[in-house]
């Protein structure tokens, strides 16, 4: 059975209009969450260069598609920044502007940045403190 591009068109809008409550409900979740976890990741929407930033903890996860990398995307998302939440995130400067009980550098991108310094200076602390993190980290 062949479909006009109208057609699919149409069904996608339908399902958005449906889907929507259940969006804004994750999106209040979300809001109150005391842990979350966020990142922003480049992709394509009608061939533009988009952002598409998520927030998540162990039960839901919050998506949205923008122009921006920048912290205006944060303040036009969550206008009362997540003042509830420890955010954990990769170090982008948009994610420390975000109104939030704490922020925490995601383990991975932290040991990223302690093999770039055990490179360059070779310093038994930074060495220790590599350690320590993997040791934590097969720990959990």
């Amino acid at each position: 059975m062949s479909l006009s591009e109208g057609t699919i068109n149409n069904i996608i809008q339908r399902f958005t209009c449906k889907a929507q409550p259940s969006y804004q409900e994750i999106k209040r979740e979300v809001e109150k969450a005391e842990t979350l976890g966020t990142d922003e990741t480049r992709g394509k929407v009608n061939g533009k260069k988009y952002w598409f930033w998520t927030w998540q903890n162990k039960r839901h996860t919050f998506i949205i598609p923008s122009e921006s990398r920048g912290f205006k995307t944060i303040q036009h998302t969550f206008e009362n920044g997540l003042p509830n939440a420890i955010l954990q995130h990769d170090r982008w400067a948009a994610h420390f502007q975000c109104e939030a009980k704490n922020h925490q550098i995601c383990m991975a991108h932290l040991q990223r940045e302690l093999y770039f310094l055990d490179e360059i200076y070779q310093h038994k602390w930074v060495r220790s403190f590599k350690d320590l993190i993997s040791d934590a980290l097969q720990l959990k």
